[in-house]
């Protein structure tokens, strides 16, 4: 219970840092809108659907996730990820009274360092679905590149596809065939465990985790190998939890415990002998908690590649790149007596 509460803390806290870090970007909107992002750093903005079913309006986030996913399969693009980009959306829009405009999405891609924006629409037409999409130089706001996709709903996933291959085109971004290979993986091939998928997304945006949390939990009961649902689902609940794991809360907790025990008589100055079980063992608990870069690469192997390290344009603008997180752990050894 406690590791759960600790787990789901981190999560919280991970996101109030996405929240300050965009407040810190739209404080620093003069200086950060004079620095040229990258062509090569790329933000992906939800799209916008237009027709009469609105059951498919939640496909706005679902495939500008997935386009988010896709673009990031390249060595030679970096994509902003979604959480961050939706926080620094959530603070634009506090700032203009919960007003967008067509200028919104610019002016987040600047904000972020982002050379280029995607933005663009899903328009229904009966039972087909046509996604066009526009690459958007943030420096100059002008239309730098475009895709575009018709087909039938059943056909989504392809549809989304294409797209991606034709706006790497528009980017000038070439794709080695492990690449092209990655793209092409669909992460379900139902339509339904898609759209709840889709659905948890705009929970989760609105910072409604629990209800994002089944919901993305109903995307994985309708398609049990829809691996990336499962996850969400998870990642969403700690988010819920977290919001309530007060410091407090996870003292209170200690109470009583074998954590608590060795908490006290490691304060006292009398923490007790390590029985020698890796299982047990602090670096297993740490790594437990917040896996580390080391503890991934001693890892079980055949789990798959290592994700590429994740590069924060905003971060490296705002001269926060790279900046560090600290604590105070202290140590207790006991030195064997007699010796």
């Amino acid at each position: 219970k406690l590791r759960r509460q600790l787990e789901s803390r981190l999560a919280a806290l991970t996101r109030q840092e996405l929240q300050a870090s965009a407040r810190a970007a739209v404080a620093s909107e003069q200086r950060l809108a004079g620095q040229q992002g990258s062509p090569r750093t790329v933000a992906v903005m939800p799209l916008r659907f237009i027709g009469r079913d609105t059951t498919l309006q939640p496909l706005e986030r679902g495939i500008a996730e997935l386009i988010t996913i896709d673009l990031s399969r390249s060595h030679l693009l970096t994509v902003v990820e979604r959480a961050r980009l939706q926080a620094l959306l959530d603070e634009i829009a506090l700032q203009q009274s919960g007003q967008a405009d067509s200028t919104t999405g610019v002016r987040a891609g600047r904000l972020i360092q982002a050379g280029r924006i995607v933005n663009g629409q899903i328009a229904q037409n009966a039972n087909r679905l046509r996604i066009d999409a526009a690459i958007v130089n943030t420096q100059t706001a002008s239309l730098a590149g475009g895709a575009a996709s018709e087909n039938t709903l059943e056909q989504v996933f392809t549809m989304e596809k294409t797209l991606v291959l034709q706006l790497f085109d528009s980017l000038r971004v070439p794709l080695t065939t492990a690449e092209r290979t990655a793209i092409e993986q669909r992460p379900t091939r139902s339509l339904q465990a898609f759209l709840a998928y889709s659905r948890g997304l705009r929970l989760e945006d609105q910072g409604r985790y629990e209800e994002a949390s089944r919901t993305f939990g109903d995307a994985a009961r309708i398609d049990p190998s829809f691996t990336q649902a499962k996850q969400k689902s998870a990642a969403a609940q700690a988010a819920a939890l977290g919001v309530a794991a007060t410091p407090a809360a996870v003292e209170s907790n200690l109470t009583g415990t074998t954590e608590g025990t060795i908490t006290t008589q490691s304060v006292q100055g009398e923490a007790p002998a390590s029985n020698g079980s890796s299982e047990n063992s602090a670096g297993n608990t740490a790594n437990a908690v917040n896996p580390s870069a080391s503890g991934n690469a001693t890892g079980d192997a055949g789990l798959g590649a290592p994700a590429p390290p994740t590069k924060d344009a905003l971060a490296a603008a705002t001269g926060n790149e790279g900046a560090l997180r600290s604590a105070i752990i202290t140590i207790i050894l006991r030195l064997p007596t007699g010796q």
